[in-house]
């Protein structure tokens, strides 16, 4: 599945859509240029004049990774791209899910597409003046992602339940274990009216740990490279002296990646139990 960005965001609009699909389909992001960690150097004012030079690019990225039968999802203007890229390759495109899309969003005699001249030209004004600003009128966000973990003491360990509200998944260190995640997506807080969300209950031993994060650190950049799931679950592996170690080392792993330049909030923390003394030599 390739999934296109519309007009004004970058591939981070689908963080809560895409990792759905992986289980069942190879998932693919990426930003055009001119958006999100693009290369500004690769922008071409004759390319870009048309919808055709995105068009082209997302037919790079389907040689480039050798795609068939591909679903693409297109948002917005993507959604016309993506009509594009199929017709010049049909082979190479098993569907099309298009949301949003439009032939034209400029009206013309005898066609309504959304927008007059005029409201093209207020539109550009606003966003050339106060993008923030405009942003926020468009898409407001009254909506947020959570993680709740319960913990209750049980004899020498502790009972945790974990519940998530479309954030990513806490990650659960067995002792002597590799890392994996743990806990199961709920509703996206804000959304819904009446948001559902699942318990998942877990013994926490001596030795063992859950590390909690914000998307800040596993979509943390470092040109078109994202930080990831697995840099992140093999710091925490790295590092289990203590709750403070592991909390630490993956904040400084992840700034580190990004150069000192986070472009999102970096939250991460750290529940462990202390494994105790250590055995006597035999």
């Amino acid at each position: 599945m390739l999934f296109a960005h519309g007009f004004g965001c970058d591939q981070h609009m689908w963080r809560l859509v895409a990792p759905r699909f992986e289980d069942a389909y190879r998932v693919i992001t990426f930003d055009h240029v001119g958006a999100g960690g693009s290369d500004p150097r690769a922008y071409d004012r004759d390319r870009y004049s048309s919808l055709d030079g995105y068009a082209d690019d997302v037919l790079a990225i389907v040689h480039e990774l050798d795609l068939t039968d591909v679903v693409l999802v297109g948002h917005s203007v993507s959604a016309m791209i993506g009509v594009l890229a199929a017709v010049a390759e049909p082979d190479r495109f098993a569907r099309l899910v298009l949301i949003g899309p439009s032939p034209r969003y400029l009206d013309d005699d005898g066609y309504t597409g959304g927008f007059s001249a005029a409201d093209i030209a207020e539109l550009l004004e606003s966003l050339d003046s106060n993008y923030l600003g405009w942003s926020r009128a468009m898409a407001p966000v009254r909506f947020c992602t959570a993680v709740l973990v319960r913990l209750r003491r049980e004899g020498a360990g502790w009972r945790a339940t974990v519940a998530s509200g479309g954030h990513p998944l806490p990650l659960l260190r067995r002792h002597g274990q590799a890392s994996r995640p743990v806990g199961a997506y709920g509703h996206v807080l804000g959304i819904m009216p009446r948001p559902a969300f699942v318990d998942t209950a877990l013994e926490l031993g001596p030795g063992d740990a859950l590390v909690l994060f914000t998307d800040g650190v596993t979509e943390g950049r470092r040109g078109s490279r994202l930080y990831g799931a697995e840099r992140l679950a093999d710091a925490v592996d790295a590092h289990r002296a203590t709750a403070a170690d592991t909390t630490g080392a993956v904040l400084a792993d992840a700034l580190a990646f990004q150069a000192g330049d986070p472009r999102d909030d970096i939250a991460v923390v750290t529940v462990a139990v202390d494994a105790g003394p250590p055995a006597p030599p035999a």
